[in-house]
C-alpha cells in the first residue's frame, strides 16, 4: 500500500512539472488561435451558411473566455502560486468562480445548439427553412447565455470570496457547512447534470439520429442516380453532407472525450464530501481532466482547419496579410523616392541647358568685342567655373535630401533663379544657385567647406 501511493505521488509531481510548460504553452497557442477563428469566419468567405458561421463564432468566443478565465486566471496561478500569492488579499473569487462557469456551459451548451442545428437541417426538412436561420441562431444563442448567467448565480452564494489556489475541484475556500450541506450538494448535482453529463447525452442521441438518417438517405438518393444515369456518378450533395457531418462529429467527439475526465471526477468528489466513497480516484485524475478539458478550447480552429478546405485557405490568407500589407507599403514608399529623384534629375537637366545657353551667349560677346579679348577670356572663365560650381552645389544638396528621407517636398523647394539675359557682361560676385526657401532636413556645411544653408 505504502508503495502505491508512493508512485501516486511521484506521478502527481510529474503532472505538476508537466503543468509549469503545458498551461503557459496552451495559453500562448490558444488565445491567438480562437481570435484567428473568429477573424477568419467573421470575413463569411468559408463556404459556409450565416447560420453555422454564427454558431461557430459564438463556439470560438466562448472558448477564448475559457482560455482566458479559466486557464490564464486560475490554471497558471494555482500552477504559479508562489508568484501568485497576493491573489489571498485579492477578495473576488466567488465573481471570478460565476464567470467561469458562465464561460464553461455557454462553450459547452454553444455546442449542443449546433449539433442540433446540423440535425434539423439535415433531417428535418420540413422546418428546415424557418429554423436554420441567422435569426433563429441569434436568438438561440442570446438565450443560452442568459440562462447561463442566472443558472450560475448561486456559486456567488456557496464559495467564499478568497481564493484557495487549489484544484479540488473548488478553488475558492468554502466554509464547513456548505461542504457538509445536503442542499447545496443538490443544487450541485443538478450542476454537473445540466453540465456536463446532459449535453453528452443530447450530443450521442442527436448523432446517432443524424447518422441513421443520412445513411438511410445517400442509399437511396445513389440508387436513383443508378436507374436514371446507369452509372455512378459524382455527386456535390452527398459529398456536402459528408463533409458537415465530419465537421459535426469531429467537434461533437472531441468534446466528448476531453470532458469525460473531468466529469466523473468531479461528481466522485462531491459524494466523498458527503461520506460516500465507493472507489479511490487520485488526485492526478483531476489534473489530468482540467488539462484534457482545457484543450478541447482550443482544438476547434485545428478542426475546422482538417475538414473544411476553405477555411484553411481563409485561414492562410488571414496569417499572410500583414506581412503583405507591410511588403506593399515598403514598395509604395521606395516607388515615391524614385520618382521624386527622377524629377529632381530632370530639373537638373534643364536647368543644365539654361547655364550652357548663358555660357554660349558670354562667348559670342566676348568675340564680338575684339578690343576687350583679355577681359572676355577671364569672364568666360569665371563664368564657366560658376556654372560648374553651382551644378556641384545642386547635386550636393540633393544627394543629402534622398539620404535624409526628406522627400515630402515640391520640386520647387529646389530652385535656381533664372540669369538676366539683359546684361552684358558676367556678374563679379557668386550667383546664388540655391532657393532661400530651403527644406525642414538641410545639412549645415558640407565636408568640402560648401554651406548649404
Amino acid at each position: 500500500m505504502e508503495k502505491c501511493f508512493s508512485t501516486v505521488f511521484q506521478f502527481q509531481i510529474f503532472i505538476f512539472r508537466v503543468q509549469k510548460i503545458y498551461y503557459p504553452l496552451l495559453a500562448a497557442v490558444g488565445v491567438p488561435l480562437n481570435i484567428l477563428t473568429m477573424l477568419t469566419l467573421f470575413r463569411g468567405k468559408c463556404g459556409l451558411s450565416q447560420c453555422v458561421t454564427r454558431y461557430l463564432m459564438a463556439m470560438a468566443m466562448a472558448d477564448l473566455l475559457v482560455v482566458v478565465i479559466d486557464l490564464i486566471l486560475r490554471q497558471i496561478p494555482i500552477v504559479y502560486w508562489l508568484q501568485f500569492i497576493f491573489l489571498f488579499s485579492v477578495p473576488v473569487c466567488n465573481i471570478h468562480a460565476v464567470l467561469l462557469y458562465v464561460a464553461t456551459e455557454c462553450s459547452v451548451w454553444f455546442t449542443v445548439a449546433f449539433t442540433f442545428d446540423r440535425f434539423v437541417a439535415i433531417c428535418c426538412q420540413k422546418i428546415n427553412s424557418k429554423y436554420c436561420t441567422k435569426r433563429t441562431a441569434a436568438v438561440v444563442l442570446l438565450t443560452v447565455t442568459s440562462i447561463s448567467c442566472l443558472k450560475n448565480i448561486f456559486w456567488y452564494f456557496m464559495l467564499s470570496a478568497k481564493y484557495w489556489l487549489q484544484n479540488i475541484p473548488w478553488f475558492c475556500a468554502v466554509t464547513i457547512d456548505v461542504m457538509e450541506s445536503r442542499v447545496w450538494a443538490t443544487i450541485e448535482f443538478l450542476h454537473y447534470i445540466l453540465t456536463p453529463c446532459l449535453p453528452f447525452v443530447l450530443i450521442l442521441l442527436l448523432n446517432v439520429l443524424t447518422i441513421r438518417h443520412i445513411i438511410v438517405a445517400s442509399r437511396a438518393r445513389i440508387r436513383l442516380r443508378k436507374c436514371s444515369n446507369g452509372e455512378n456518378m459524382h455527386d456535390p450533395e452527398i459529398e456536402s453532407r459528408r463533409k458537415s457531418i465530419t465537421l459535426l462529429f469531429v467537434i461533437s467527439g472531441n468534446f466528448i472525450l476531453l470532458w469525460s475526465v473531468i466529469m466523473v471526477y468531479s461528481i466522485w468528489w462531491r459524494m466523498l464530501g458527503l461520506g460516500y466513497e465507493s472507489v479511490y480516484l487520485p488526485s492526478f485524475l483531476l489534473e489530468i481532466g482540467f488539462m484534457l478539458q482545457l484543450l478541447s478550447c482550443c482544438t476547434n480552429t485545428g478542426i475546422y482547419a482538417i475538414t473544411q478546405t476553405k477555411f484553411r485557405e481563409e485561414l492562410k490568407n488571414l496569417v499572410k496579410y500583414p506581412f503583405t500589407l507591410i511588403a506593399s507599403c515598403n514598395i509604395g514608399v521606395s516607388c515615391t523616392l524614385h520618382k521624386l529623384a527622377q524629377q529632381r534629375g530632370d530639373l537638373l537637366e534643364e536647368e543644365d541647358v539654361e547655364q550652357d545657353h548663358h555660357l554660349h551667349d558670354v562667348q559670342e560677346e566676348g568675340d564680338a568685342e575684339s578690343e576687350d579679348g583679355g577681359q572676355t577670356a577671364l569672364a568666360e572663365d569665371g563664368g564657366q567655373a560658376k556654372v560648374w560650381q553651382g551644378r556641384a552645389t545642386r547635386q550636393a544638396l540633393i544627394n543629402v535630401l534622398l539620404s535624409n528621407g526628406c522627400c515630402n517636398h515640391t520640386l520647387e523647394d529646389i530652385a535656381i533663379p533664372q540669369p538676366n539675359n539683359s546684361t552684358k557682361t558676367v556678374p563679379s560676385t557668386t550667383p546664388n544657385y540655391l532657393s532661400p526657401r530651403l527644406p525642414s532636413c538641410t545639412p549645415p556645411t558640407t565636408s568640402k567647406g560648401l554651406s548649404i544653408a
